[in-house]
Formats: structure tokens, C-alpha cells, sequence
């Protein structure tokens, strides 16, 4: 597995001796790459992997996926065939907290499941989203350059925007339409991040992100708006790491998981 692979994982930083696997999911219209910095910043104990939704630099030929689940199933058909990898932790940003949300449920179902889910920037896997589709392009943009993840020079570049809008519209599509099935919770803790400053992230959606797991839930806000995660890095990455070593000592000195009632 490596950068130059088509497929589904991409891993920046080799971490042969690593015990946890960080897998991260990016926000809509973004791509594996959104993960490289926080790989070069992580200690030898964590490896990061990214995931590389289709539609998008070297999957650019494939089509998009407009489905939530859809995309956690091939994630998750991809993941079996790596029986060698260390535990699990997914890390969601934004849309791809409901992706990494999806997945752990599956691995749930089939295995052991993940160690922990860390959302960041999303609110909880219930929350109602308005419809994106009733937004003209120049709405459409004028919100992203709000949102701040996209500079402002390239959101006014006619290419750029040809290329990179009908992604975002099929991402957003993706999370307007996730539905929750009726399911028990997850069995692993969970931890939410967001932006103090998050105009479309609020503290109280972000709670609601307690309803959806039975281990311990815990949240923290930090300076900055939705993409927080790559401005203030030097704070969320302590918080961030405590969280993957907690979850990780109590996964790997479990010798039996709970039973579920």
C-alpha cells in the first residue's frame, strides 16, 4: 500500500512497529492528501492511513460514489483482505464521519471492531442537513469560502471550480441523504473535535454524538472554524494522540470485548 496505488487506502509514513492504525476519512470534495501533514506529525506508534474516495486525483477516472453506505461497504471489502493490520481507530472529518461512523459498525459486525471513532467538524449521524441541490454554484461557493477549507483565489478560478464542484455537490449529496438504520451502538468510545468558531458545527449537534455510542464520550472545542484540524494542529494533535493511546491500552489489554445484550 502507497501513495502511487490506485485503490482505496493511501499511507504517507511507514510505521512498521506501529500498534495502532489511525484510518481517516476526509470531508467532502477532499481527498486522502487532506491527512498527509498529520501523518508526518504522528510518533512511531501510529500509522496513518487515509481513505481515497473515487472521483478524485489518481481515482480521478472512476465515479463518484454519491452514498454513505456505499462507500463504507468498499472501505470495509478493502480492509478485509488486510488481516496483517494493527487495531483500528477511525478518524472522520466532517462528511467522513459518517463514513467512518458506517464503517465501524461493520467491522463491529464482523470482527472485533474498531478501538475508538474520533468525529471531527460533524455533527451527530442524525442531524438533518439542508438540500445543497437548491444552491446555485456561486451560493454553493460563497458557503465553502465561508467554511474556509479552499482558498480564496481558487474558488474564484473557473478550472478549479469546473473540477472540484460536481465532487462536492456528489459528497454533499452523500451526507443530505444518510439516513441511521434502527441499530444498538457502538460498543467503542468516541470523541468529537470541532471548532469553537464553526459556523455549521455547534455544540449542541455535536453532542449528540453521546446517543450513538455505549463506552465513554467525550468532546472539545478549539480555536478556528470547520477545518480546525489543519489550523491548529498543535493543539488538537496532543488531544488527538491521548485519546488513540487511551482507547488503544484498553483494546489491547482487553482479552474478551463485552457481549452485546
Amino acid at each position: 500500500m502507497n501513495r502511487g496505488r490506485r485503490g482505496w487506502l493511501r499511507r504517507f509514513h511507514a510505521r512498521g512497529g506501529a500498534h495502532i492504525r489511525l484510518l481517516c476519512f476526509p470531508h467532502a470534495g477532499g481527498t486522502a492528501n487532506s491527512f498527509f501533514e498529520l501523518s508526518s506529525k504522528t510518533p512511531p506508534w501510529v500509522e496513518v492511513v487515509a481513505v481515497q474516495y473515487p472521483g478524485r486525483h489518481d481515482r480521478s477516472a472512476e465515479a463518484l460514489v454519491p452514498s454513505v453506505t456505499a462507500l463504507a461497504e468498499q472501505v470495509c471489502a478493502e480492509l478485509s483482505a488486510q488481516t496483517d493490520a494493527p487495531p483500528l481507530v477511525l478518524l472522520g472529518h466532517s462528511m467522513g464521519s459518517l463514513v467512518a461512523y458506517e464503517v465501524a459498525h461493520r467491522l463491529a459486525d464482523r470482527s472485533a471492531g474498531p478501538l475508538g471513532l474520533v468525529a471531527s467538524a460533524a455533527v451527530a449521524p442524525d442531524a438533518r442537513f439542508r438540500d445543497t441541490r437548491a444552491l446555485d454554484d456561486a451560493d454553493l461557493l460563497a458557503d465553502l469560502g465561508a467554511l474556509g477549507g479552499f482558498d480564496e483565489l481558487l474558488l474564484r478560478d473557473p478550472e478549479f471550480v469546473a473540477m472540484v464542484l460536481p465532487i462536492i455537490r456528489n459528497d454533499l449529496w452523500a451526507s443530505e441523504t444518510y439516513r441511521v438504520p434502527d441499530r444498538p451502538p457502538l460498543r467503542c468510545p468516541v470523541q468529537a473535535l470541532y471548532g469553537a468558531d464553526d459556523a455549521f458545527v455547534l455544540p449542541d449537534r455535536v453532542a449528540g454524538w453521546s446517543r450513538f455510542t455505549d463506552a465513554d464520550f467525550s468532546s472539545h472545542a478549539f480555536d478556528g472554524g470547520h477545518f480546525f484540524l489543519d489550523a491548529n494542529r498543535a493543539e488538537v494533535l496532543p488531544v488527538l494522540l491521548d485519546f488513540v493511546g487511551r482507547v488503544g491500552r484498553r483494546g489491547l489489554n482487553a482479552e474478551t470485548r463485552p457481549a452485546r445484550d
